[in-house]
């Protein structure tokens, strides 16, 4: 808290904390192989998301989207001396599955067939919410007003009266502050 008298500035900030229970699950997955040209690399990959469409297919899956693909040379290095091994690509593919109370077991159950059965894949498994925009919402507008509840207190003890909010940030104090500055 700051009290600048002679510009009748009043800087504060505020909390908002809210608790979520995740309800969905995202599998984010990256499928890499190398081999002496991209075409066969390519090749390769693409036969691996075959099989996990399939599997996706087999456990009634259906929010699947390729993220992105690269495509890139690869090196080792032996004794400080690069050294070409091939032609590399990863695809990423995001899987997402809805009302995870419901799927859990769906859930584990593809990522235990991917996880056995394919040797060149990355897994990476995120528990969210379906409605994140809506809780950051939440949690903003208590920062928010936690703030300005604040900025009254002290604007009362100093004889201020508050006009308007003139900065709000998302960082916290310090950091350029989560700060809603109030002036007189």
């Amino acid at each position: 808290m700051n009290i600048n008298i002679e510009n009748g500035i009043i800087s504060v900030y505020g909390v908002g904390k809210i608790s979520v229970v995740p309800n969905i699950i995202k599998i984010d997955i990256t499928i890499h192989h190398v081999s002496k040209t991209m075409k066969e690399s390519q090749s390769e990959v693409n036969k691996i998301v075959e099989i996990i469409l399939k599997k996706l297919e087999e456990n009634n899956i259906e929010n699947v989207r390729t993220r992105n693909i690269q495509f890139h040379p690869e090196y080792e290095y032996i004794n400080s001396k690069r050294k070409y091994i091939g032609q590399k690509v990863e695809q990423n593919l995001l899987i997402t599955i809805d009302d995870l109370e419901k799927n859990m077991q769906k859930a584990k159950d593809f990522l235990d067939n991917i996880t056995i059965d394919i040797e060149s894949i990355n897994c990476n498994v995120v528990f969210a919410t379906d409605n994140y925009e809506d809780k950051l919402t939440e949690a903003r507008n208590l920062a928010y007003f936690d703030a300005l509840e604040k900025a009254k207190q002290y604007s009362k003890l100093a004889n201020l009266e508050i006009v308007k909010t003139i900065k709000i940030s998302e960082f916290p104090p310090g950091d350029m502050g989560y700060d809603a500055a109030l002036r007189s």
